[in-house]
């Protein structure tokens, strides 16, 4: 697989996230990709934290194609192994895997910034 283009964006339309499959809303900031594989061309989309997460997690470990199973797996792990201490499990599912991931990166409450509008 041959990546052709890797960028930060601000959306102008819904999309959804390869990482955890749920909406990426307009106007949201994200990490789109395009990529070559035999002649295909696919174009990928991730909610910002979904994709930092993806990078910072040492137990994600995909091939070249995104599995949401296994990043529920290892945000789930990381969970676990990490933060249980900090949140019950209860609290923990009350929020968005995005939400999740901004958490295990430590800024949840940090807005990414992008002009770049797809």
């Amino acid at each position: 697989m041959n990546v052709l283009s890797n960028k930060q964006v601000k959306t102008r339309k819904p999309h959804c996230c390869a990482y955890c499959g749920r909406k990426i809303e307009a106007g949201a900031i994200a990490r789109v990709w395009v990529c070559e594989d035999g002649g295909d061309i696919q174009r990928n989309c991730a909610h910002f934290f979904c994709d930092m997460a993806a990078t910072f997690i040492k137990e994600f470990e995909q091939d070249e194609y995104i599995d949401s199973n296994i990043f529920y797996d290892d945000i789930h792990e990381y969970y676990t192994d990490n933060l249980a201490d900090v949140f019950t499990p209860e609290e923990w599912a009350k929020y968005t895997p995005e939400e999740q991931c901004g958490i295990i990166l430590g800024c949840e409450n940090v807005s990414p910034q992008s002009d770049i509008l797809i």
